[in-house]
């Protein structure tokens, strides 16, 4: 994942022309006693430098050198010129810029060439390294979830064969269950059929007994009717009699009061 040279001529024409100018307003700036102002500024733009190489070592772990690395790039020199000047100018604040610009100017463009040049490989070296980083992350993220997959799958596999397992045995449950309470119903419909058959027997008996009861009870009133009626009959003869013997007694009576009445009084 080599990226181009970052740069072009024009651009690193540009940064020249920075540098010289903020070299320019540097010496100036030295040159009128601002010693303090310029080793503030420094220190800002060592910061700002800092600061701005975070976001090139972002940028490159996050695969956009080519993109928003490129330009985070010329705003990194062109600090890093100003930079350049300001040190310099703390360094030399009696340079005449006049006469030792064209110098100066090929000195810088070296430099700055080197500075990208050192710059841009460290970020590609970074970028190159983060890449296979990530992919040995995806790799092992893949290797992970297909872990993760398999060991669901497993799982899964081990859940549906206990389903089935459970659901067997529940079928044998029901089934025994069935036969069970298939037995349980069959028996007590034994129970009733004998309880039924018992009740019967049990009727039987006691319609028989009442027939016999009731046998008995009409052949003894038969025999109380038939002494009834023979009693009546007794009764009634006897009182016949009895009524023949009066007749006859008074009868024999009257023939006795008769005689004797003739005897008295016939003479």
């Amino acid at each position: 994942m080599q990226d181009r040279y970052p740069l072009l001529d024009p651009q690193t024409k540009q940064i020249t022309r920075h540098f010289l100018q903020s070299l320019k307003n540097s010496l100036a700036a030295a040159q009128t006693g601002q010693q303090r102002q310029l080793q503030e500024d420094l220190q800002d733009r060592q910061k700002r430098l800092a600061y701005q190489e975070r976001l090139l070592e972002q940028a490159a772990r996050d695969g956009l050198l080519s993109s928003t690395g490129i330009s985070l790039l010329l705003s990194q020199l062109n600090t890093w010129a100003e930079k350049e000047a300001l040190k310099m100018a703390l360094r030399y604040p009696s340079l005449d810029l006049a006469a030792q610009g064209g110098a100066i100017s090929s000195t810088f463009q070296w430099q700055l060439a080197q500075e990208i040049q050192a710059r841009w490989s460290a970020l590609q070296v970074l970028q190159e390294h983060s890449w296979q980083q990530r992919q040995s992350h995806y790799q092992e993220q893949a290797g992970h979830w297909q872990t993760i997959a398999r060991q669901a799958l497993e799982e899964q596999r081990r859940q549906q064969a206990a389903q089935v397992q459970w659901w067997t045995q529940v079928q044998q449950q029901a089934q025994q269950a069935q036969q069970h309470w298939a037995g349980l119903a069959y028996r007590g419909a034994e129970i009733v059929q004998h309880g039924l058959e018992q009740q019967y027997r049990f009727a039987e008996q006691i319609h028989g007994q009442a027939v016999q009861q009731l046998s008995v009870t009409a052949r003894r009133q038969e025999l109380l009717v038939e002494q009834a009626v023979r009693r009546a009959a007794v009764q009634r003869w006897g009182t016949r009699c009895l009524l023949l013997l009066v007749i006859l007694i008074a009868g024999a009576a009257l023939f006795g009061c008769a005689a004797l009445a003739a005897i008295y009084l016939l003479p």
